[in-house]
């Protein structure tokens, strides 16, 4: 597997574990927003084992998924994952590694330890 898309997963991984923590959200409750977001783009039906792969980081969210995450977070006020969400893979990495509270608890290795 290409180093890049390790990064990747590892990065989508920690912001959507990261993102459904602060909203206190269930994997059904993140797939049911995204759904809202997608239904007006034709987009398909997002299910809780799609969110669950993702987590576990056996795949990564496709483009268009990051970027429903993405507006899902700046809806809410993050800012930051926001910017990972929409980041490409390396860049997605450095950022998930200065997010506060990430550390061992989401398996990122960064000195988000606020």
């Amino acid at each position: 597997m290409k180093g890049t898309t390790m990064l990747m997963r590892n990065a989508m991984s920690v912001a959507v574990m990261v993102l459904r923590e602060r909203l206190r959200w269930s994997q059904i409750r993140l797939a049911a927003e995204m759904n809202k977001w997608g239904e007006h783009r034709g987009g398909e039906m997002m299910r809780r084992c799609r969110i669950s792969r993702w987590e576990r980081r056996l795949v990564s969210p496709s483009p268009t998924h990051r970027m429903a995450l993405a507006k899902i977070s700046v809806k809410h006020g993050y800012e930051d994952l926001g910017a990972i969400f929409r980041a490409l893979p390396a860049q997605a990495w450095t950022l998930v590694l200065v997010l506060p509270g990430n550390g061992k608890k989401h398996g990122a290795k960064g000195n988000g330890d606020a």
